[in-house]
């Protein structure tokens, strides 16, 4: 007869807490921030060139780390800024 497990046997991996960063998550964030011509406006804003917006988009150049806050901080601001107007809106 085999043993029992332990209890304290070893847990699970953990799975990552943080999504791969990659054209799936920027295209995601483009278009909640921008709508379905996201890569014109965010070039615009994070005074990016349009080729090297295609190619993130793409999957075909990695993009920089530095990209990664400058995103964050565009969904911060823009979700303060709904919220601002949510609270102007008369409630149900």
């Amino acid at each position: 007869m085999s043993p029992k497990p332990s209890p304290r046997a070893s847990p699970k991996p953990r799975e990552a807490k943080t999504p791969i960063l990659g054209p799936d998550v920027l295209r995601k964030v483009g278009e909640a921030l921008y709508g379905l011509a996201w890569q014109n406006e965010l070039c615009r804003v994070l005074d990016i060139g349009q080729r090297s917006m295609q190619r993130w988009a793409a999957g075909q150049y990695s993009i920089p780390e530095s990209i990664w806050p400058e995103l964050a901080a565009l969904c911060r601001a823009r979700g303060l800024k709904l919220q601002e107007i949510a609270r102007s809106l008369p409630k149900d």
